[in-house]
């Protein structure tokens, strides 16, 4: 059985997700066939894919770049090893978008270090008659996006550009987001051999004597991007909100707050632009 192969890296509740997403998204199956199902009852095709699926689990690959799919919000997306898998808390930044201007039609909106494109896609999914565009300094990452749109059924324009060196319009948006590297160094200790060895390390780290260094670049170009009243969010390192606060404070932003994840964790930080 699959649970039987699966239990010595995978227990409980994390156990009973990637088997569903085993079946589902990898064999087709739904969970009631593998449930009751044994590997005799699989065809030599798919036989072959689960176990060479259940090796690389157990070799420590995320489940997400096994099956191809991360879900998110209710979406699925494609994922590589060239982006991060989108993690739950960060649907939060998508709520607090559409918070910020409920009720709104023809938001301009800018996702910049969009990666897969997750909040991207999720904000048009959640906003139709909104504009929305994403930046990622990967090539790569772009595509990946790209594909994820248009699977996703949502339009997004999504180009290759450098945070520390974008050319966007003055005043061309009315909300930018950004999710950019904010793990520390010093942090890797805590951290997941499955993340570490798996994910694009350019898209965690930031050095360690510059905690700031996106929040900086990011905001001081959503002061020329942004409308008058526009707003930035980031998602943000919980160990650096009073100091991400403060750093937007200083560079003229009003109405600067810090907000938690559903988990209590200090997780985004919201700015706007007088």
């Amino acid at each position: 059985m699959l649970r039987r192969r699966l239990a010595p890296r995978y227990a409980g509740g994390e156990l009973d997700g990637v088997v569903r997403a085993l079946c589902e998204d990898l064999l087709g199956l739904g969970m009631p066939a593998m449930l009751f199902a044994t590997d005799a009852d699989l065809d030599d095709g798919r036989r072959g894919v689960l176990d060479a699926a259940v090796s690389r689990l157990l070799g420590g690959e995320p489940v997400q770049h096994v099956t191809g799919v991360a879900l998110f919000r209710g979406l699925r997306l494609h994922v590589t090893r060239d982006t991060l898998i989108p993690r739950p808390e960060t649907g939060g930044l998508v709520d607090l978008a559409s918070e910020a201007f409920a009720g709104r039609d023809g938001v301009s909106v800018l996702d910049l270090c969009t990666g897969s494109g997750c909040v991207a896609i999720a904000i048009a999914h959640d906003n139709p008659s909104w504009r929305v565009s994403a930046s990622d300094i990967s090539p790569a990452a772009v595509e990946v996006a790209l594909a994820n749109a248009a699977a996703c059924g949502v339009d997004v324009a999504v180009d290759v550009a450098d945070v520390f060196a974008a050319g966007y319009a003055p005043g061309a948006f009315d909300l930018v987001t950004c999710n950019p590297p904010y793990v520390l160094p010093s942090e890797r200790a805590g951290m997941d051999d499955t993340v570490l060895s798996h994910e694009p390390v350019t898209a965690l780290f930031v050095p360690e004597d510059e905690p700031l260094l996106y929040y900086r670049a990011v905001g001081e170009g959503a002061r020329r991007w942004l409308r008058g009243g526009g707003v930035l969010l980031f998602e943000i390192n919980r160990a650096f909100a009073d100091e991400t606060c403060a750093l937007l404070r200083s560079l003229g932003y009003v109405g600067v707050e810090a907000a938690r994840d559903y988990v209590s964790n200090w997780r985004f930080v919201k700015a706007v632009k007088e």
